[in-house]
């Protein structure tokens, strides 16, 4: 445009458009923005440095973002990937945004709408030291193969996060959460003082289930009834369990659903990124508040197959020197190329 071309050489706007016989209001409008457009902001870079100093292009950080959301019941949002990101290279959560909107990685989050009911926030446990408060209950997930919803009991430390265990079959009843229970009190060495959440179902509220737990000095909680936020923590894994597997997987046979959820809750406790253990999988937050993972645990291991304790042996030594060694491990597996 030629006022553009007079106003880029230093001539005042007003006796170009007066000059030129040019609408004012048209002319601030159109022109004045690409002006601005074209003069304003600086050109993102196409590189970013790693934790060595070393520049790592952009392709190669766009090309590990995608490996990473390709993985197995990864579902993480552009926040949880420069969490992940951050261990490697020096790079800001926008730039990280910037690079998943233009490639089309950016998750979108099916919503589901929940009216306007009031969450109670003063009944969410607060335990604090790990390990001493769970919660538990009771998801149906479909095998199609089978035309039935299976039912999965989970149980998850508040504190951690950590997932203690899963049992998942046909029918639960109030002997099978009893086994459950007992097979997590012979895996873990317990504190002293430990309290359980549960919602009133039947299983849960059974004088077979209540006596145990009193016998065990264990402390029992009962939500109120229709208030699935004062058991908000087990209810969250669950959600998390229904986007992440539920909606993703058609199971032919219970079999492959347990051998699923076995490789997912393995996952869960050692990979997974979540919001509630500071942006680290339960595993990772534990050893970096100098948690001593090897004492909670024992060597006794249930021979139920209907029953997952995601426990791998080498909690059984040095979780410290483990840790290591698994980092190594996978960035052995995917190395970005340097340029």
């Amino acid at each position: 445009m030629i006022a553009t071309e007079f106003i880029e050489q230093g001539c005042a706007v007003r006796k170009v458009i007066t000059v030129l016989g040019l609408s004012t209001g048209s002319f601030y409008h159109k022109t004045i923005a690409e002006i601005d457009k074209k003069s304003k902001g600086i050109k993102p870079s196409n590189f970013t440095y790693n934790l060595s100093g070393i520049k790592v292009c952009n392709d190669t950080i766009i090309k590990e973002i995608q490996l990473l959301l390709a993985l197995e019941f990864v579902d993480y949002g552009y926040l949880k990937v420069y969490h992940y990101l951050k261990n490697f290279y020096t790079i800001n959560h926008k730039k990280v945004y910037r690079l998943m909107k233009e490639n089309r990685l950016l998750y979108v989050s099916k919503q589901i709408k929940l009216g306007s009911k009031q969450w109670v926030k003063d009944l969410v446990p607060k335990p604090l030291t790990y390990f001493s408060y769970w919660e538990f209950d009771i998801k149906f997930m479909y095998v199609s193969g089978v035309g039935l919803y299976i039912p999965l009991l989970s149980v998850i430390d508040v504190k951690s996060r950590w997932l203690l265990g899963q049992l998942c079959q046909r029918s639960i009843k109030k002997q099978d959460v009893k086994t459950m229970m007992i097979a997590l009190i012979a895996t873990y060495n317990i504190p002293e003082k430990i309290i359980v959440r549960c919602d009133n179902g039947s299983q849960f509220e059974s004088n077979l289930v209540r006596d145990f737990f009193k016998e065990k000095g264990i402390i029992q909680e009962f939500t109120k009834p229709a208030t699935p936020e004062q058991n908000a923590h087990v209810e969250s894994y669950h959600s998390i369990l229904e986007r992440t597997i539920c909606r993703q997987y058609l199971f032919e046979t219970q079999k492959i659903q347990l051998e699923t959820l076995n490789r997912w809750a393995m996952f869960y406790n050692y990979q997974r990124i979540h919001s509630g253990s500071e942006y680290k999988s339960p595993y990772q937050n534990l050893i970096n508040h100098n948690f001593k993972i090897d004492t909670i645990f024992t060597k006794v291991i249930t021979e139920n197959k209907c029953i997952f304790i995601p426990l791998k042996e080498k909690e059984m030594s040095n979780a410290e020197e483990q840790l290591i060694r698994d980092n190594l491990d996978d960035r052995n597996k995917s190395s970005p190329e340097i340029v």
